[in-house]
């Protein structure tokens, strides 16, 4: 008997993150969301630059300031929108129905089942059906979509941190993933002519993104990611595909 009382308050005095605890400590609740921010940000960063040149997408991570990430975050808001509109009410469903999985359809069934088959057409339909790029963007939704269910469908209120962890780590690879996404998306269409100072003529080059002190190329014609500060650049005009 004392020995079952014994393994019960071990089991009792793991660490946990309650909702109370986080409400009660706002700086911690900050902290929180600033490395969640980060850390979604730099999986989604990663595969984005992945998507570019896969070779320089590492070691490009390790010259970003904080700064940079928290700006590449604010660049991706509107993709994370996107996601979060079209497949948080799947994520929603899915959960509730892992806790009953009898339950009556609904209101919200329903407008799920439509809204579901909407948003894979458009994410689908704005890359072009491209039968990869469709293949990395499903493996990225099978990947985040059952994490973020199965951690909303736990009946325990408190985050257990040896459950936790292994779901983050899932969480951030699925980001990845959706980061080599719309990396495939943005090289075959961010074409801008860039004239850049000490050269006479503009050439053209994929824009990846805006960092806080300049921008971030990608030259087609070495297949390599290339740095320019701000006061390097002179003009930057898109180029229409033809």
């Amino acid at each position: 008997m004392d020995i079952e009382t014994g393994q019960a308050e071990r089991q009792d005095i793991r660490p946990t993150l309650t909702p109370d605890l986080i409400v009660k400590n706002f700086a911690v609740a900050t902290a929180l969301l600033s490395l969640a921010i980060a850390a979604i940000s730099s999986a989604f960063m990663f595969g984005y630059f992945a998507a570019f040149d896969n070779v320089s997408s590492y070691h490009l991570t390790q010259f970003l300031q904080y700064s940079d990430v928290l700006q590449f975050a604010f660049n991706i808001s509107q993709q994370m929108f996107l996601i979060f509109c079209g497949f948080g009410l799947l994520t929603a469903e899915l959960s509730r129905r892992l806790n009953q999985p009898l339950a009556p359809i609904d209101a919200q069934t329903i407008v799920t089942a439509i809204i579901t088959p909407l948003a894979v057409w458009f994410m689908l339909a704005a890359n072009k059906y491209e039968l990869s790029s469709a293949f990395i963007f499903f493996v990225g939704m099978i990947i985040l979509i059952p994490v973020i269910s199965l951690n909303m469908a736990r009946p325990q209120h408190a985050l257990h941190l040896h459950r936790l962890i292994p779901s983050l780590c899932f969480f951030l690879l699925g980001f990845a993933f959706l980061g080599l996404y719309f990396g495939g998306a943005a090289r075959n269409q961010r074409h801008f002519s860039v004239l850049l100072n000490g050269e006479s003529q503009p050439r053209t080059l994929h824009l990846i993104t805006s960092l806080s002190r300049g921008y971030l190329f990608f030259d087609a014609g070495n297949q390599h990611i290339i740095f320019v500060p701000d006061k390097e650049v002179k003009m930057i005009d898109h180029e229409p595909q033809h």
